[in-house]
């Protein structure tokens, strides 16, 4: 996604997630390729999630109390203003946390990349993950802006990508019908498509 403008003391930003691994990088921005500038990242570590930040002072971290549902939507809020942070998971706690140092401000220059580091180099060293994460993403909105998760040329906000799909809750290719046809129709508990099973008569599944 592009760079976060006007986003250097104050950060609002929501997403849903529905995650495929316990541990992996959600999203990660900043100010250098080679993260030796400020940054800010999202990650899952053993199904809990952290945000990590520096304003160029060193790093601070706050992490969820609970873990996150695997394979199910879940719900993140993140709250930045100078020093201080939260987050909350699923409506519980908010988790409080604050940057260190005298810098309050984080300058953005890369773009803001969402399940994985881009080419963000020393990402490892800094974070102590640096492999994405399989998930879907909906109603991602930062600082008022609700993104468009397609792509530019389809009129959306993503400039570029890697191994990005569309997001189908359940397919007929990865949930088989067994007695009958399987057939995508729109689902009613979300804005994906899901697989509804066609069977005979006394039958189901």
């Amino acid at each position: 996604l592009p760079t976060l403008q006007n986003a250097y003391s104050d950060l609002h930003m929501s997403f849903d997630f529905k995650p495929e691994s316990w541990t992996g990088l959600l999203l990660l921005t900043g100010e250098t390729d080679d993260m030796t500038g400020d940054y800010l990242a999202l990650l899952l570590r053993d199904g809990y999630v952290e945000l990590r930040l520096d304003c160029g002072t060193g790093p601070g971290v706050v992490k969820s109390s609970t873990q996150v549902h695997l394979h199910e939507w879940n719900h993140l809020s993140v709250f930045r203003h100078d020093w201080g942070v939260w987050i909350q998971l699923n409506g519980g706690k908010q988790e409080e946390g604050r940057s260190q140092g005298l810098f309050s401000r984080i300058t953005f220059n890369q773009p803001v990349f969402i399940g994985g580091s881009g080419g963000t180099r020393n990402v490892k060293n800094f974070l102590g993950v640096d492999n994405g994460i399989q998930a879907c993403v909906r109603h991602l909105e930062i600082n008022d802006k609700l993104y468009n998760l397609k792509p530019s040329t389809q009129g959306g906000d993503i400039i570029g990508g890697l191994d990005i799909s569309t997001c189908d809750d359940i397919s007929c290719t990865s949930s088989p019908c067994q007695q009958g046809h399987c057939r995508m129709q729109h689902s009613e508990e979300t804005p994906y498509m899901a697989a509804i099973c066609e069977c005979p008569l006394g039958f189901s599944g």
